[in-house]
């Protein structure tokens, strides 16, 4: 449509005995700042499906990433120790202190977060120019992972799904894209 895509996968037949039905449709919120990305995953198949997904979200908020700092709802907890001059957690706030340097990468599991879906929520900014990102969802997390290299920021948050043959999970990422003085 003018403001949304719709993607739809239907695997059936696997003679593994998994299959299933998964529509993901992206949409734009007509006068605002925002992007969703609703999903419905239906296992179709024989067997259960339990995993866990994700978004990269790559983003990029400026020529490099030195002044990038990432907010959360809750006290981060880096699982691996970040180069002591690239970056550092400050109870619910990560943030770089210089560029990633080219092949470089500073990156670490995250924890920390609880078991409620309030947690899924975090504030990308660059803090030199004001522009930035929050990202939700409506589901619990699962498991952080953040990656970055010299062009990008990845904070990649996970949700687990487990589904019976036959049952349906729905899910949803909100993404509120603000400017100086707005976040």
């Amino acid at each position: 449509t003018k403001n949304s895509a719709r993607y739809t996968q239907n695997v059936s037949g696997d003679p593994s005995g998994y299959g299933y039905s998964y529509v993901k449709t992206v949409r734009l919120t007509p006068g605002q700042p925002q992007m969703t990305i609703a999903h419905v995953l239906t296992n179709t198949g024989k067997k259960d499906i339990v995993t866990r997904v994700y978004c990269h979200n790559f983003l990029t908020l400026g020529t490099g990433n030195e002044n990038v700092a990432i907010t959360a709802p809750f006290a981060i907890k880096a699982e691996k120790p970040f180069a002591a001059d690239a970056a550092e957690v400050d109870g619910k706030t990560f943030r770089y202190l210089r560029a990633v340097q080219e092949n470089e990468s500073v990156t670490s599991p995250i924890t920390g977060f609880g078991d409620s879906a309030s947690d899924y929520d975090f504030k990308i900014v660059n803090t030199q120019t004001g522009f930035g990102q929050r990202i939700r969802a409506d589901q619990p997390l699962a498991q952080i992972n953040f990656w970055s290299i010299r062009t990008n920021v990845s904070w990649e948050p996970y949700i687990a799904i487990s589904l019976k043959p036959g049952e349906t999970k729905r899910w949803t990422y909100t993404y509120d894209y603000f400017g100086p003085g707005e976040g």
